[in-house]
């Protein structure tokens, strides 16, 4: 039996037979993966019939003391594709990195109405189209945490997003509720109806809604600083297209070989836990936080025997499966993620491609 040699460092981004769990890096990436994290207070949703070019309406609403809320509402189009509406500027400036996916921003009203045992919430907004969009949904019954749970997204934007949506408290929609645009009203259709007289309707109310996903993109990025030698204090620095710069500092060393990396980038912040392999690092776990700057966020982790696992908020293990990292024909570093669980983001593989050329870094994220 041949005894595969360590490889050399200098090409620490090839294939490692020794490696046991972590994902290898080249050298000046500390995490190439695009994340993101809403934890909001509010999802609602409707199927609706009749309209030429739209089958769901949805909405995701962040209170905030004192302010207008933050919301992301959403029109899925019939062929699953679809459109985010934020009223929130910064938000869709980071977006305009996202492939296959259209983000605008709009005002949006919001009004909550009815009581905690029978609430009620009213979207209405303006459409990337300039069509006058609102969604009234009235619960059916108190949301229930026994109807929590992990969401499956069916086949809404299958190459944009693997999306881990994790309802706290939910129900289903009920009688009252209606999808309007340009003030024609569309039929939800019944999803159950019981003898007792319980009516719920094909749509959703959610109290307390936090969201993990990766999403589908191309980043250019120049290297304006990295570590000759990874050490406490380490500073990797990337400029964005847009101007923002994206700094990457080593924080803490819980050993000699392992480090913890805060990131931050405009308002948003991550934290990666690596092994220092040379100049490269070993990706164990990496963390999008909160809005806050605080944990649990969504959580991506490199496991042994070539496994990963996705978390969010605290929830473990909501999609596993395994991880490949190869090099293509024009040497650039190809990552895959291949989810085996649940059943539903089997169709939504990850592969992210690595391109770099002196400083300047090219990755590229699809989906599916």
């Amino acid at each position: 039996m041949t005894i595969p040699s360590r490889p050399d460092p200098s090409r620490a981004f090839e294939a490692d037979p020794f490696a046991e769990h972590g994902l290898l890096l080249p050298p000046g990436i500390v995490q190439p993966f695009e994340l993101r994290f809403a934890p909001d207070d509010l999802h609602v949703i409707a199927y609706f019939q009749g309209h030429p070019a739209y089958e769901a309406v949805e909405a995701m609403i962040r209170r905030r003391h004192g302010q207008a809320a933050l919301v992301r509402a959403i029109l899925t189009r019939h062929d699953q594709t679809q459109i985010d509406h934020v009223n929130d500027e910064p938000a869709c400036v980071e977006a305009q990195v996202l492939d296959g996916r259209r983000t605008v921003c709009r005002d949006v009203e919001v009004n909550e109405e009815g009581t905690s045992a029978n609430p009620c919430l009213t979207v209405r907004f303006v459409s990337f189209a300039n069509e006058t969009v609102q969604l009234r949904l009235q619960a059916a019954s108190r949301p229930d945490a026994s109807r929590g749970g992990l969401t499956d997204p069916g086949g809404h934007a299958p190459t944009s997003s693997l999306p881990l949506m994790w309802r706290g408290k939910s129900c289903l929609a009920g009688s009252g509720t209606t999808v309007m645009i340009d003030e024609v009203a569309y039929d939800i259709e019944e999803r159950i109806r019981s003898p007792l007289g319980f009516v719920g309707l094909n749509g959703f109310y959610t109290d307390t809604h936090q969201m993990g996903a990766m999403r589908a993109s191309t980043r250019a990025l120049e290297v304006m600083q990295e570590p000759a030698r990874i050490g406490l204090g380490s500073t990797w620095i990337y400029a964005r297209h847009d101007g923002s710069e994206t700094h990457c500092v080593v924080t803490e060393m819980p050993s000699a070989e392992q480090v913890v990396v805060d990131t931050r980038c405009g308002q948003h912040s991550e934290r990666v836990i690596a092994q220092i392999d040379g100049r490269c690092l070993r990706l164990m776990k990496v963390e999008r936080l909160g809005p806050d700057g605080t944990g649990p966020g969504f959580a991506l982790r490199f496991l042994a025997g070539h496994r990963f696992a996705m978390d969010v908020a605290g929830h473990h293990e909501l999609v596993t499966g395994r991880f490949s990292s190869t090099r293509d024909a024009h040497r650039d570093m190809v990552i895959e993620l291949l989810p085996q669980e649940p059943s539903w983001a089997c169709a939504r593989k990850v592969k992210v491609q690595i391109h770099r050329l002196g400083k300047n870094v090219k990755v590229t994220s699809s989906i599916g």
